[in-house]
């Protein structure tokens, strides 16, 4: 998760990044995630992009939690 936050820039702005970290750091969920609230903190609404983002990184992660815990279930 430590890459996550470092790559998403909450550690030093996207801004600052080479343009081809940029981009890819863009779509983590951690840039979603602060753009959303900054955004929210000053009083904008939050783009379509950051929510329809945030929603695919819950399902992808949602899915593989529950493979996990089916998967550990099996081994009981």
């Amino acid at each position: 998760m430590l890459t996550l936050s470092i790559l998403g820039g909450l550690w030093v702005p996207v801004e600052n990044f080479p343009s081809w970290l940029r981009a890819i750091a863009e779509w983590t969920p951690s840039n979603s995630y602060a753009g959303l609230s900054w955004r929210i903190a000053f009083g904008d609404v939050p783009s379509l992009r950051q929510v329809v983002l945030l929603s695919a990184w819950l399902l992808v992660f949602g899915v593989y939690a529950v493979y996990g815990y089916r998967r550990a279930g099996r081994r009981a």
